[in-house]
């Protein structure tokens, strides 16, 4: 009996140390978050990675079986041999929980010698199911059921309600999927906007509906897309794909003559020229711009730079 207190002892301590490391490691790993990132950074990445519905979102969003594929199965294969292997081992949360709640039964059988009025014994017998039990796994199949049909209205919702006209045109980062394809595949991370050099790309608001909101958006006048084209190198989900720069379309500028101080005023304000990416603005003989719209690649510098308080050029989404 010394031998089997001593494996239990091991087993509770590892038990809450193994989870315990895990904590400390995910809040260092949390505030390194920093881009580029760093090497601490992968441990989060392998974590998410042993969860089975983490592969089956994976899949289903670029339609590529990924290189850890291996690592779900391993813990699947580990639940089914000893037990809840991630959620009592390697969850951070689950592990604590279990600790503050009681420990499940080891079968160390102590139990069986220490008490000495023999009421407690071993059998093989199968409990019959009691009422209890029958509820408690009618609600598991009704969970699953909820679980499943979420799933699916998740699998139709881009081509039933991405069309709707309420969604608000934006002009997304360069090399973005099309605007149905990027709003089904975009999982809301934010890391373009993290990684975004000049601030320009923002989470989309409430406002502009639930299907874009958390998307990312350029904002020109909070600053122009400088063509670094780090947004496509940190899209965990593909939805930002690799271009190259001549490639680049985000949008396309348009000027109000009327609010422009060179065509308004006759001042000599050339500035959006001069800021101009992609060579996109012509001068004509009364020193007045002028843009061609086949060469802008919407990158929005015009914009962020026009001294007039309401922006005299703005750029529009190419499709407008």
């Amino acid at each position: 009996m010394k031998g089997k207190r001593f494996v239990n002892r091991q087993l509770q301590f590892w038990r809450f140390a193994i989870p315990s490391t895990v904590v400390v490691l995910s809040v260092c790993a949390v505030l390194e978050m920093k881009y580029p990132l760093g090497r601490i950074a992968d441990l989060l990445l392998w974590i998410s990675w042993m969860d089975p519905l983490l592969l089956i979102a994976h899949v289903r969003s670029t339609l590529a079986i990924p290189d850890w594929i291996w690592l779900p199965f391993l813990m699947m294969l580990l639940t089914a041999i000893l037990g809840r292997a991630f959620c009592g081992w390697l969850c951070p949360m689950g592990g604590l929980l279990n600790r503050g709640s009681g420990e499940e039964c080891l079968v160390c059988g102590r139990c069986v010698t220490v008490c000495y009025r023999q009421a407690i014994h071993w059998t093989s017998q199968r409990q019959s199911v009691g009422a209890g039990d029958r509820r408690s796994r009618r609600n598991f199949l009704k969970l699953g059921a909820a679980i499943a049909t979420c799933s699916l209205i998740n699998l139709s919702a881009p081509r039933i309600l991405v069309p709707i006209s309420f969604v608000v045109p934006s002009l997304r980062p360069p090399g973005a999927l099309p605007e149905s394809d990027f709003l089904a595949t975009c999982n809301r991370c934010s890391r373009c906007v993290k990684v975004c050099p000049t601030g320009g790309l923002v989470p989309m608001s409430f406002s502009s509906g639930i299907i874009a909101y958390e998307t990312p958006e350029l904002i020109p006048r909070k600053g122009a897309c400088d063509l670094c084209m780090q947004c496509f190198r940190v899209c965990p989900t593909g939805a930002i794909r690799q271009i190259k720069v001549k490639e680049v379309k985000i949008g396309v500028a348009r000027l109000d003559e009327q609010t422009c101080l060179a065509w308004a005023q006759g001042k000599a304000c050339l500035i959006c020229k001069e800021r101009c990416l992609a060579d996109a603005i012509t001068i004509d003989d009364g020193k007045r711009p002028y843009i061609q719209s086949q060469k802008c690649i919407g990158c929005g510098a015009c914009e962020n730079a026009c001294p007039v308080e309401e922006a005299a050029v703005k750029v529009v989404p190419k499709d407008e």
